[in-house]
C-alpha cells in the first residue's frame, strides 16, 4: 500500500509540474528578496521596511495560492503519510485492533497538518506585517537609518 500511494504521489507531482514549478520559483525569489530587504532594513535603508512589508504580503499570497493550486499533490502526500503510518503501526503493535485504532487517531492528526500549516504561515505573515507597521518599529528603523547617516 505504501508503494502504491508513493507512486500515486509521484504521478500527482508530475501532473502538477506546470503549476508547481512557477510557485516554487516564486517562493524562492520572494524568500531571497525578503532576506535582502530585511538585511537592508536592519542596516538603515529608508525604504526597505515598506518593501519588506509588501514582500511578506506577496509571500503569504504565494503560500495561499500554492495551498489551493497544489491540493492534489498535498492530498497524495497525505495518503503516503497515512499508508506509511498504518504500516508502522501494524509492524509495531501485534494486535490488529489496537493498530487500527492508533492508525485512525493518527490519520485525523495527519489530515489537519496541511490546513494548520497554511494557517500558521498566514498568521506568521500577518504578525510580521503588524510588527513592521507599528509606530515603535517605524521609529526603530528610522532611528537606525539616521544613526547610519551620521557615521
Amino acid at each position: 500500500a505504501v508503494v502504491a500511494r508513493f507512486e500515486a504521489y509521484l504521478r500527482a507531482l508530475d501532473a502538477a509540474r506546470p503549476r508547481g514549478w512557477p510557485l516554487g520559483i516564486a517562493t524562492l525569489i520572494l524568500g531571497g528578496a525578503v532576506l535582502v530587504f530585511a538585511t537592508r532594513a536592519l542596516g538603515g535603508s529608508g525604504g526597505a521596511r515598506a518593501v519588506l512589508v509588501q514582500l511578506v504580503v506577496a509571500q503569504a499570497g504565494v503560500h495561499a495560492a500554492a495551498y489551493w493550486l497544489m491540493r492534489d499533490v498535498l492530498e497524495a502526500e497525505l495518503h503516503v503519510h497515512e499508508a506509511n503510518q498504518a504500516a508502522e503501526n501494524h509492524a509495531r503493535f501485534p494486535e490488529r485492533a489496537r493498530a487500527d485504532d492508533i492508525t485512525r487517531a493518527t490519520a485525523g492528526m495527519l489530515r489537519v497538518m496541511n490546513p494548520l500549516g497554511l494557517a500558521l504561515r498566514t498568521i506568521g505573515s500577518a504578525l510580521v506585517v503588524i510588527s513592521l507597521t507599528r509606530r515603535r518599529s517605524r521609529e526603530f528603523f528610522d532611528g537606525t537609518g539616521k544613526a547610519v547617516e551620521e557615521q
